[in-house]
């Protein structure tokens, strides 16, 4: 696919990295997007408002080095933009990076935000500074805190969020990751 720097490749996905070409042709609207890159997009491939937007800015701010942003969800085998997301930026100088992610209703359940997530986890630990890799959930129990769960993701605070309101921290040690520690 042109305008990628980055893929991340699982089982059956490919985490394509949100260059700034690629995020104003989506921006330019689903038809521009297929005609341009040849995929579909799934309806509701990304639940978070804004997210797109802050993924261009990103890629603005940054130089276009997008590796610490934001990435397409595709699956490989249907052509289809079924997911969003990525990390929030590099590591911090506590060796944490943050990843989020939202997958299409119509494609839910059939373990794609899981492959996603662990893609991007994996991913993050192949870089040496990266110590933890944290992600946020609403504070209760949904698919999202137990998607984190199987992949070893271990719960450690809840706090108030400004925007978000009471969200819960879930966060995996690299020595997990090299111990084996996921389901």
């Amino acid at each position: 696919m042109k305008d990628t720097q980055n893929i991340i490749k699982t089982s059956r996905l490919s985490l394509i990295a949100a260059t700034e070409p690629l995020i104003l042709n989506l921006l330019g609207g689903k038809l521009r997007f297929e005609t341009e890159y040849g995929i579909k997009v799934a309806y509701q491939f990304n639940e978070f408002p804004g997210s797109v937007e802050y993924a261009l800015e990103y890629c603005r701010n940054n130089n276009g080095d997008v590796e610490w942003g934001a990435y397409l969800f595709v699956i490989d085998e249907l052509k289809v933009l079924a997911g969003f997301g990525g990390y929030k930026g590099e590591p911090n100088t506590f060796g944490e990076v943050e990843i989020g992610y939202s997958v299409s209703p119509q494609f839910r359940n059939r373990g794609f935000a899981t492959e996603a997530a662990k893609g991007l986890t994996n991913y993050a630990f192949l870089d040496s500074r990266v110590k933890k890799v944290i992600a946020h959930t609403l504070a209760e129990e949904n698919p999202s805190s137990n998607l984190l769960k199987k992949l070893g993701f271990v719960f450690t605070i809840a706090f108030e969020d400004s925007e978000d309101g009471q969200i819960w921290r879930w966060e995996r040690k690299r020595q997990d990751a090299d111990a084996g520690k996921t389901s």
